[in-house]
């Protein structure tokens, strides 16, 4: 794991797959208005492997990836570069073709009505390498990353477009209630193909697939964090009975409740100081997760874990 002061460019750390961990922390005060949070990775091959998925995400988000080239350029020393990228809100999974060798830093909202042309991401990129310099470790590129966001400000605040979107009404109370399309434009005062229509404009998807990935995003926090069983999990956040979950469960993830249970809590660790030494950084966590190598299999959902508190 990256411990303080460890030089990046040693050759080992891209070679060990236990050095894969990703974690997700609170935004400071001045960007919480309009960042949901932001995350970081380091992996090689330990989490995002060649056989995996790329889930639904009712987020918008901007990233800026650092992959390992060495085995590309034949050299004996990984050359990197900060490459930004966009991903708007998805639906459904999509199979990755490789495992990824590198970092991977950035930030979610829930909507930013933008989206970034090719030179604006070179910009980012170049505006990002900047501030991170030569040192490669994980609360360095969190220190860049809060500066960079300020960078972001302008392009990422809520604008009165944005505002006016029913998004902020589709809670996970109305989730559970089946609520529809319709109701919102009501409640919005306008009509339900104007919603959809500027719904799809500013989010990148429909109401009902948005609808569909915030309410299945709802089911994995409840399975991976809670005790509940899947019938109570079904009916509390929206799915018709333990059946409809477990379907929509498999669908966009390849897993079945159970296996999803048992694999994010198998990855789940307290143990931030391995990642985070500085107590202000522990005090913005919201989440860790570390590879595991064991493939130990479990035969119900009985596993008592619960979220890590910091």
């Amino acid at each position: 794991m990256p411990v303080k002061n460890e030089p990046y460019n040693r050759l080992a750390q891209w070679g060990d797959k236990s050095r894969a961990f990703y974690a997700e922390l609170q935004p400071t005060a001045r960007h919480r208005s309009f960042i949901d949070h932001l995350f970081i990775l380091q992996d090689c091959g330990g989490l995002i492997r060649a056989d995996g998925s790329l889930f639904a995400s009712s987020f918008s988000e901007i990233a800026l990836v650092h992959r390992c080239q060495s085995e590309r350029t034949g050299g004996s020393r990984p050359v990197t570069e900060w490459k930004a990228v966009q991903l708007s809100p998805r639906f459904g999974r999509r199979p990755r073709q490789r495992e990824f060798h590198g970092w991977i830093a950035g930030v979610r909202s829930q909507i930013h009505d933008v989206t970034l042309n090719e030179a604006s991401l070179t910009r980012l990129s170049e505006q990002f390498a900047a501030m991170i310099g030569p040192e490669r470790e994980a609360a360095s590129i969190v220190s860049a990353l809060d500066a960079w966001i300020d960078y972001l400000k302008l392009w990422l605040q809520p604008d009165a477009c944005v505002a006016m979107l029913p998004d902020r009404q589709l809670s996970r109370t109305a989730l559970a209630q089946r609520a529809r399309v319709a109701s919102f434009a009501d409640e919005c005062g306008i009509a339900p193909r104007s919603v959809q229509r500027h719904f799809r404009k500013c989010v990148g998807l429909p109401p009902k697939q948005y609808l569909a990935v915030q309410r299945l995003e709802a089911a994995l926090h409840e399975i991976a964090f809670e005790q509940d069983n899947l019938a109570s999990i079904a009916l509390k956040v929206g799915y018709y009975d333990q059946a409809h979950l477990s379907a929509e469960v498999r669908r966009h993830t390849g897993l079945s409740p159970r296996q999803f249970r048992f694999l994010a809590r198998k990855q789940l660790t307290e143990s931030v100081v391995r990642f985070f030494q500085d107590p202000n950084l522990q005090g913005r966590i919201n989440l860790v997760v570390a590879n595991s190598t064991t493939a130990d299999e479990v035969s119900d959902d009985s596993i008592q874990s619960k979220r890590p508190e910091f």
